[in-house]
C-alpha cells in the first residue's frame, strides 16, 4: 500500500506563459505536486498564486501527507473539513483543486492506467474543444505516438462574445476530425 509523503506548489514560470486573466499574481495558477513513497510525483494545476500555496502548504499538507492516494473521496472530504472555516469557495478550493487533480495523476501512474479509466473508462471517442478569451487552436502531431494534440494561440480572428468551435480533436485511435461551427 503506497502512502502520500509530501506535497508542494509552486507558481510556475516560463518564457512564453501568458498573463494570468483572473487576478495575476494575486490569484494566479499554482502547480501542485503530490508525491508518494515510491518516489512517483502527480501534478495537478489549481489556484490561489502566493495564497494558494501557504494554504496548501500551512493546512491541507498536514491532512494529506501519510494517506493512501487510493481514498481520493475520504481525502478530499478531509481537505474540504480543514479548509471550511475559509468559506466553502474560492482560494481554498482552488488550491484544494490542485491537490486533487494531482492525486489522480499520481493514482494514474502508480496504477498505470490513465486517469479517464479511473474515473469508469472512455465514454467518447471524440470530443469537441472550444476556443476562448480570443484564442485559436492549432495542431502538432507526433509521429511517435501517433496522436494530436491542442494548443491555443492567441488569435485576432477570434470573437470574444462568442466560443468558436474548433479543432482537429484527436480521438483515442489518433485520428483527427474537425469541428468548426460558432455557438453562441
Amino acid at each position: 500500500m503506497s502512502r502520500i509523503t509530501d506535497v508542494w506548489a509552486v507558481i510556475p514560470r516560463g518564457t512564453d506563459e501568458p498573463r494570468d486573466w483572473r487576478a495575476g499574481e494575486a490569484l494566479g495558477h499554482i502547480l501542485v505536486v503530490v508525491e508518494n513513497d515510491a518516489g512517483l510525483r502527480g501534478f495537478g494545476v489549481g489556484g490561489g498564486g502566493s495564497a494558494g500555496i501557504q494554504v496548501i502548504g500551512s493546512v491541507l499538507r498536514e491532512v494529506v501527507v501519510g494517506r493512501d492516494p487510493r481514498d481520493v473521496e475520504a481525502i478530499w472530504q478531509a481537505m474540504y473539513r480543514a479548509t471550511h472555516h475559509f468559506g466553502r469557495k474560492g482560494l481554498a478550493i482552488m488550491a484544494l483543486s490542485g491537490i486533487d487533480l494531482a492525486i489522480w495523476d499520481l493514482l494514474g501512474k502508480q496504477e498505470n492506467r490513465p486517469v479517464y479509466d479511473l474515473l469508469g473508462g472512455l465514454r467518447h471517442e471524440e470530443v469537441p474543444v472550444y476556443a476562448s478569451l480570443g484564442a485559436t487552436v492549432a495542431t502538432r502531431s507526433s509521429a511517435a505516438t501517433a496522436t494530436s494534440s491542442c494548443t491555443c494561440r492567441p488569435s485576432t480572428r477570434a470573437r470574444t462574445r462568442s466560443s468558436r468551435w474548433c479543432g482537429p480533436v484527436a480521438s483515442r485511435s489518433g485520428r483527427a476530425s474537425r469541428s468548426t461551427s460558432t455557438r453562441r
